[in-house]
């Protein structure tokens, strides 16, 4: 209320300076500061301060700056209405204002003594830590003691690569003082980003020597299998007695069990046993490669095995 007081007190001043000389012609900032003059005499000071400020644009004037500053108080913008008392002090200073001089001062001291006291006291020894009240960073030079307007505040304290820590509490009126402790933050908690070129479990040398040695393992019992089909394929075809153009009249009879049918099932098992030991070959061949060369990426080896032909598939870089 003292400042609304103030207010009144300020704008009869003007009057009566006014009212000393000739009635100028009312302009647009004297019409703004009536209007606001007239709100805060009817309590509504929220009201007054945007015509104010819209005076001072069109017309600054230190009376004007002084109301400002007033009004700023009776809304509870301390701060600002602070920093409008001293920009008053400095211009009537240079002035020589000596009235408005000794008002700016006195409304200064008495907002030091009711504007709270910040500390804001970091438990963390986090490399470029940074604090934010209300979204706005607070310099670290102003960290030991922030003036701000009393009421509730969000904090956000933060740094690189960690995660922010996010508070809300109440600045303390009256030139209370109101430490703000900043916890430890934690480490943020970033997905592990496995290179295309990293190595995996697949590149480790003793996963790859086991890989090898399955591969070549395959690869030799495939050997065997393939000289017992082909061995069994040798002796049913010795047995039938057909070979070829010497074969004998019987050979050319087609029926179950026939010596023809026999002589072209030990031929099939033939075949079957060459494509086998050919991918025994291949695998072999692999199990060498994976066990003298390093991969630079994951290996996936695939035997393949067809009526037609036998193969295997390496997918990786050596």
């Amino acid at each position: 209320m003292y400042a609304l007081r103030w207010i009144a007190i300020v704008a009869c001043f003007r009057c009566s300076l006014a009212s000393a000389q000739p009635s100028p012609p009312q302009t647009e900032a004297d019409r703004l500061f009536e209007e606001a003059r007239l709100l805060l005499e009817a309590g509504r000071a929220a009201e007054a301060c945007p015509k104010l400020e819209a005076s001072q644009r069109l017309d600054p004037a230190r009376g004007t700056l002084l109301n400002i500053g007033a009004c700023y108080a009776a809304t509870g913008r301390l701060v600002e209405a602070l920093a409008a008392f001293r920009d008053v002090e400095q211009q009537s200073a240079a002035a020589n204002d000596e009235a408005r001089l000794a008002e700016a001062r006195a409304q200064i001291r008495r907002l030091d003594g009711l504007i709270p006291h910040v500390v804001i006291e970091p438990l963390t020894q986090v490399l470029e830590l940074g604090v934010e009240i209300d979204g706005v960073v607070v310099p670290r030079e102003s960290w030991r003691d922030h003036r701000r307007n009393p009421g509730t505040v969000r904090v956000r304290a933060f740094a690189p690569g960690h995660e922010a820590h996010f508070e809300t509490l109440t600045i303390k009126p009256d030139g209370a003082t109101t430490t703000i402790r900043i916890p430890p933050l934690a480490s943020a908690k970033t997905p592990a980003v496995v290179s295309p070129l990293a190595p995996s479990t697949l590149e480790s040398p003793t996963r790859r020597k086991r890989i090898a040695y399955i591969v070549g393992g395959s690869g030799i019992a495939m050997f065997g299998v393939a000289a017992g089909l082909g061995y069994k394929a040798k002796s049913d075809f010795d047995r039938t007695g057909c070979d070829n153009a010497q074969d004998p009249p019987q050979c050319s009879t087609v029926g179950d069990d026939s010596p023809f049918d026999k002589n072209r099932g030990a031929v099939r098992l033939g075949q079957i046993a060459t494509v086998i030991g050919a991918a025994g070959l291949v695998a072999v061949g692999a199990g060498v490669v994976l066990y003298l060369t390093a991969p630079k990426t994951e290996t996936i080896v695939t035997p393949t095995v067809t009526p037609e032909g036998a193969g295997i598939s390496v997918s990786g870089s050596f």
